[in-house]
């Protein structure tokens, strides 16, 4: 089979999924379109360039839409812009842990994290919280296993310095 054309289905396969989510996300006032599809492929894509990954297998789109779409802090106005920072965050992620976690793992703890910690800031779950444990997890923290990362409490408020003491804590356990 032609590359180009294995893409493509593959592509296909990824919009179908997605498109077909929407029968779970509307009864939470999410909806994509065939258009914010696309613009999510597109920057999958450009995701993928800039993080030297590959997806082989189901993507995980589908699972990231099902995982965020009932969070209090993603509506309509923003969900496609939501869907693709989160799908950023993820594969950015993975390589930061260098895929010491599983997808449901790095999935459970973003939503968490998202939710109750950052209070839908994707610049607090990205720029302190995933970067202070993607850096425990580098140097051997591996409590979020038994859990498959649910209660991961890494804090109770915001300051740089508690958090890296926290995961300071953690890694000494």
């Amino acid at each position: 089979m032609d590359y180009v054309l294995f893409v493509q289905k593959a592509n296909e396969s990824i919009r179908n999924s997605i498109i077909t989510m929407n029968e779970k996300t509307s009864k939470y006032g999410l909806s994509l379109s065939q258009e914010d599809v696309s613009a999510i492929l597109a920057a999958r894509k450009d995701t993928f360039v800039e993080e030297s990954r590959i997806e082989l297998g189901k993507s995980i789109l589908p699972k990231l839409i099902e995982t965020f779409c009932d969070s209090p802090y993603i509506s309509q106005n923003d969900y496609r812009d939501s869907i693709i920072r989160l799908q950023d965050i993820f594969f950015h992620y993975k390589n930061e842990t260098e895929d010491e976690l599983s997808d449901d793992e790095l999935l459970t703890i973003m939503r968490e994290q998202f939710d109750e910690s950052c209070f839908g800031s994707f610049d607090l779950l990205e720029g302190t919280i995933l970067e202070l444990f993607a850096e425990a997890v580098r140097r051997g923290y591996r409590g979020y296993i038994a859990s498959q990362g649910k209660g991961e409490q890494i804090v109770s408020y915001w300051d740089r310095a508690t958090f890296y003491e926290a995961f300071q804590e953690l890694l000494e356990e």
